[in-house]
């Protein structure tokens, strides 16, 4: 159950955060530097299943250990590693 609840917990705040991010923040960003694969319609399998699996990584690599470490040190690396593996572009 409190799996369950961390789950359901991280999908709420990274949802709220992605959501100002992607709406707001960077909106304009992305239409003038990825309007080349824009197509004007969301793909929502790939979107739930890219969510799916992040929300479980961020689960897996962050969340838990800083639970189980309590170590902010720990938690700090973890996410920082974390989106170094998601967005590195090399």
């Amino acid at each position: 159950m409190k799996y369950i609840s961390l789950f359901v917990l991280t999908t709420v705040i990274f949802f709220a955060i992605d959501m100002v991010w992607i709406g707001g923040i960077a909106r304009n960003f992305y239409r003038e530097k990825l309007n080349f694969v824009f197509t004007g319609e969301v793909n929502w399998i790939a979107a739930i299943v890219f969510y799916l699996i992040y929300i479980i990584g961020i689960l897996y690599f962050v969340i838990i250990p800083g639970f189980t470490h309590h170590d902010w040190k720990t938690v700090l690396f973890n996410g920082a590693f974390l989106g170094f593996l998601c967005y590195c572009n090399l």
